[in-house]
């Protein structure tokens, strides 16, 4: 029996209903990053995700915190199943707006009367799997110079994530989130906290990753999880740029070993950072998959 309410009674988002959660992803997978496993558990603390059932389909809502303070106002991620989606959205927004809708349903909600408004900074990131492995051609040059100065000059182990290398992996995400003091910045804070809840139910979550290490240290690691028999999503990639190239290895490396059965690679959004978008950019993304918010 579901443990999912009725809209529009709510419940949080929990170990009880995520499995359901999940059984929708894998019955009508989803494209965007936000609607998967990993990222519904990861966020529902700092999003205050919880959870509701209409008509067949499975909504995930954010509802603000006062203990937790985003900056979002009330929200719903597009609905999990089948059916009018537009008019599910309606029924709904007098709760909250949609957001991280996919362009092509927000096309559909504004013939329908609806306003929508475009969110760059929560576009995906899609690639082309092959791109990703091979690094070939010109565009991918720079990418290839550095993955070849890791490959040559560093000794290093090239090893899957087991749960008895999960802790070495959080105290390289530690190091990095104390260097890029995680703590001043609402969104590496956001992301450490999801990082930290993927980590602690990695195996539950269905993810799966690989790392390297060199010292007997892991110094990088990436994180993904299946979408569908398409794409993957990766959720993160962390590493030391210490190691010159080490990103460039690792991106390369966990492709050809976890990666290339998927046709797609979804490496999410660059949040406005510039930083990252220029990194994203400059591997040519096979396309943008643009958002939108969907509201009255």
């Amino acid at each position: 029996m579901s443990d999912i309410p009725n809209f529009p009674e709510f419940i949080p988002v929990s170990k009880e209903n995520i499995l359901e959660i999940k059984q929708a992803i894998t019955a009508n997978p989803p494209e965007i990053s936000d609607l998967s496993a990993g990222n519904i558990w990861g966020y529902r603390t700092s999003l205050n995700y919880h959870v509701s059932n209409l008509d067949g389909n499975i909504l995930i809502r954010s509802i603000p915190n006062s203990r937790i303070e985003t900056g979002f106002p009330a929200f719903f991620l597009p609905p999990l199943g089948k059916g009018d989606t537009v008019e599910l959205m309606k029924k709904c927004l007098p709760y909250g707006i949609f957001s991280s809708v996919p362009e092509n349903l927000a096309r559909i909600a504004k013939n329908a009367g609806l306003k929508i408004s475009e969110k760059r900074d929560d576009a995906d990131y899609i690639y082309l799997s092959h791109d990703l492995c091979a690094l070939k051609g010109s565009n991918f040059q720079s990418k290839r110079n550095f993955a070849n100065h890791f490959y040559e000059n560093y000794k290093y182990e090239f090893l899957k994530i087991t749960k008895a290398l999960l802790a070495e992996c959080l105290e390289l995400q530690e190091k990095w989130c104390n260097m890029k003091k995680c703590m001043f910045f609402k969104s590496l804070e956001m992301e450490n906290t999801a990082i930290l809840e993927m980590f602690n139910n990695f195996e539950f979550l269905g993810l799966f990753g690989m790392l390297i290490k060199i010292n007997n240290r892991v110094e990088a690691f990436g994180v993904a999880e299946k979408m569908s028999s398409e794409m993957v999503a990766v959720h993160i990639q962390k590493a030391n740029t210490e190691f010159r190239g080490i990103y460039q290895a690792l991106s390369q490396l966990f492709c050809g070993r976890e990666l290339k059965n998927f046709k797609l690679v979804n490496w999410e959004q660059d949040v406005g950072n510039q930083g990252l978008r220029k990194s994203k950019l400059s591997y040519h993304p096979f396309r943008l998959l643009t958002k939108y918010d969907v509201f009255y």
